[in-house]
């Protein structure tokens, strides 16, 4: 039964139609306009509020049906863990068809400052490590699949909130999560 659902999953999805079902596409201010933007361009901070202010539904309640989802179980962990107060401190973005999106980031969870983005792919050659928290077909279909894949934004989150207080604390700069993850292509 287990193998049917995994073949499923990676038989029913092409990789346009599962990032566009997850990661629709920002409002037209945020769209890439060019060709390619360098890395470390793209990743600025100021880029990532563009594509926060240009949201294609509200990141509190976001429509896309896995997101939501996931959103819904990282606050469940977040808030056994004593850590969360309010559904609507958790959000979802979008960063489809932006900059962000030209280098792996498809989207990110975002929780009381902590960032965790992720790569909604089919695409077994990402496997082994990547910029984003990678998520295929079958982690959304796969209970114990699903379960790490929370766990492992989860612990992204709080990561990323930890290091932003102590850059805070030490008044040096920070560096995002995906920056720490893996070095640019």
């Amino acid at each position: 039964m287990r193998e049917a659902t995994i073949e499923r999953a990676r038989t029913e999805w092409t990789g346009p139609e599962w990032d566009a079902e997850n990661a629709p596409s920002v409002k037209e201010d945020a769209r890439l306009r060019v060709e390619y933007i360098p890395y470390n361009e793209a990743i600025k901070e100021s880029n990532w509020e563009l594509v926060k202010k240009n949201q294609p539904f509200d990141p509190a309640k976001p429509s896309p049906v896995y997101p939501k989802r996931f959103q819904l179980e990282i606050f469940k962990r977040l808030d056994r863990l004593g850590m969360v107060n309010q559904y609507d401190d958790m959000f979802y973005y979008s960063a489809g068809k932006s900059m962000l999106d030209q280098h792996g980031v498809d989207g990110w969870f975002e929780y009381s400052g902590g960032r965790a983005a992720v790569d909604w792919t089919v695409n077994e050659a990402k496997r082994g490590g990547y910029k984003s928290i990678l998520i295929f077909p079958e982690d959304v279909e796969i209970p114990e699949k699903f379960d790490n894949k929370v766990e492992e934004i989860v612990d992204a989150l709080l990561e990323d909130k930890r290091q932003k207080a102590a850059a805070r604390k030490q008044k040096s700069s920070y560096r995002p999560l995906i920056q720490r993850r893996l070095k640019p292509k």
